[in-house]
């Protein structure tokens, strides 16, 4: 297994990244990079789990209400419940 590297990768890295090792046009990466994002978030957004087999689970949680120490004005305060994203690495890892 490979070390973790610290680095940040953004989109046009990835993009960058797929376009060179598949000998492909940036644009057309672009929009497959974009394309697939944009399915795994309308899923999530109607409350489906993503399952990618060998990379992770994309899902969404609820939060529930909870209460904060508010720094600016020193009170208590409650932050109402949300629904979050998240984001679960495979248990397999393909190699």
């Amino acid at each position: 297994m490979r070390p973790i590297s610290r680095q940040r990768m953004t989109n046009s890295d990835l993009v960058k990244q797929i376009a060179h090792r598949l000998n492909m046009n940036r644009t057309r990466v672009t929009k497959v990079v974009s394309g697939f994002l944009t399915e795994i978030e309308e899923h999530m957004i109607r409350g489906n789990k993503v399952t990618l087999w060998g990379f992770g689970v994309f899902d969404v949680r609820t939060r529930k209400t909870r209460k904060f120490h508010n720094i600016s004005t020193g009170k208590l305060d409650k932050a109402p419940s949300a629904v979050i994203p998240f984001f679960r690495f495979s248990s397999k890892v393909i190699e």
